[in-house]
């Protein structure tokens, strides 16, 4: 009896050109191929040379008319959404992301701002946990199968307080502050 064939799908909103998800792609593609496994892209735009192994969905180019929204893992790949979709006069999509920096934040204290929602886990409770772990090894103690952090929604009203929880004794940075203000929280 044969194997299974194995197949992995990528999905994204495009696999051409030049940008980081299309090259990193592009290098999945080919090492897995080479492993055996026959690889699938799901997209939006795909390069005419990849057509024979992809599902080509226009409407899950970011350009499409559409979209309404995405979800970037991450606030600096946000931020470049962002950037990307003002680029194209895309600036009516809304952006949701997670975890906290300054650009993302003020963005979304801002009400003109593409950011609409973010989410953020508790930083100081992430090093905690890698650190009780690490001391499970040294200590050759069972460790837990899952360790879990949680996570909140971050909005103008409660910023200040997941700050706090989020990164301890660490101040909110004065940009933050000014956007606040100006916010009217």
């Amino acid at each position: 009896m044969q194997p299974k064939p194995q197949h992995i799908g990528f999905v994204s909103t495009r696999f051409r050109g030049t940008d980081g998800v299309s090259l990193e792609a592009e290098k999945w593609l080919a090492i897995l191929g080479r492993l055996g496994y026959r690889c699938f892209l799901f997209g939006g735009d795909c390069d005419p040379d990849e057509m024979d192994y992809a599902y080509l969905v226009p409407a899950a180019h970011f350009t499409h008319p559409d979209i309404q929204a995405i979800y970037t893992t991450w606030f600096d790949p946000a931020m470049v959404a962002v950037q990307d979709l003002k680029a194209i006069e895309r600036d009516d999509i809304k952006v949701y992301t997670f975890g906290m920096n300054t650009p993302a934040l003020i963005d979304l204290l801002d009400p003109n701002g593409m950011v609409k929602g973010l989410t953020s886990d508790f930083t100081w409770n992430v090093g905690m946990n890698s650190a009780i772990l690490c001391a499970y090894g040294v200590l050759e103690k069972e460790a837990p199968e899952m360790v879990v952090v949680p996570t909140v929604d971050v909005n103008a009203g409660n910023l200040e307080e997941v700050w706090g929880m989020a990164y301890r004794n660490v101040p909110i940075p004065p940009e933050i502050e000014e956007a606040l203000a100006a916010s009217g929280q």
